[in-house]
């Protein structure tokens, strides 16, 4: 356990669908939204995804707020990327939960300590992902709360 609390809280929830407007349908008829959704080319935003090494893939997102906490839905629009091959494997469902810190140097160690690695297209001192999957079931987002 490490000494100080480095997470501070969620800041995100990240879900990876087959059907992004059917899904916000679904989460509105529950009251969630309303909904801001964008269509991302990752050559425009990012390297390569972190699994597959694809350095040009489309998803399309939504996002939407409870509280203080993001909710992230993401469509494949692609078999490229590595949100591609979670539907295909998993049918879709929680992909990752995003954190917020104030010291992203000490998330690292920490993770870098049970030799976990943060992923390429990390951007540290801004925001890192972190392949936590084989231990957590799901990889995570630390973001650094000077930058947020």
């Amino acid at each position: 356990m490490p000494e100080k609390e480095i997470f501070k809280r969620v800041a995100q929830i990240g879900l990876v669908v087959s059907d992004l407007d059917a899904t916000i349908d679904q989460y509105e008829n529950f009251g969630i939204g309303p909904w801001e959704t964008h269509n991302i080319q990752a050559s425009d935003i990012h390297g390569p995804d972190k699994f597959t090494g694809e350095k040009d893939y489309a998803v399309k997102i939504a996002l939407a707020k409870i509280g203080d906490i993001e909710i992230e839905l993401i469509q494949p629009l692609d078999n490229k990327s590595e949100y591609a091959e979670f539907l295909k494997e998993k049918g879709g469902g929680l992909h990752h939960l995003a954190f917020l810190t104030e010291d992203l140097d000490s998330v690292l160690e920490l993770c870098s300590d049970k030799g976990i690695k943060p992923l390429p297209e990390s951007a540290p001192p801004l925001f890192s992902y972190i392949d936590t999957g084989k231990k957590l079931g799901f990889p995570i987002e630390v973001f650094n709360m000077k930058f947020t």
